[in-house]
This record gives C-alpha cells, sequence and structure tokens, in this order.
C-alpha cells in the first residue's frame, strides 16, 4: 500500500514537470513566432 502511494505521488511529480515543461516551450515558440514576425515587418 504504501509503495502504491510513492508511486502515485511519483507519477504527479512527474505529469506535473512535464507540464510546466510544455507550458515553458510553448511560450518560447509563440515568442520565436513574434520575433520572426516583426523581423519580417521590419525588412520590408
Amino acid at each position: 500500500m504504501i509503495f502504491l502511494n510513492k508511486l502515485a505521488k511519483t507519477m504527479k511529480e512527474i505529469t506535473s514537470y512535464i507540464l510546466v515543461n510544455e507550458r515553458i516551450n510553448s511560450q518560447r515558440c509563440v515568442a520565436k513566432d513574434i520575433d520572426t514576425t516583426r523581423t519580417i515587418i521590419d525588412s520590408k
């Protein structure tokens, strides 16, 4: 029973860690897209 509780807790931690990383990565991608768009507009 203790093993299952530890396993469940670890899984929750891993999942939240992955979600945080996904959020950071998507923000980076959006920022990169905005920079690219700005560069294209500025160069015209």
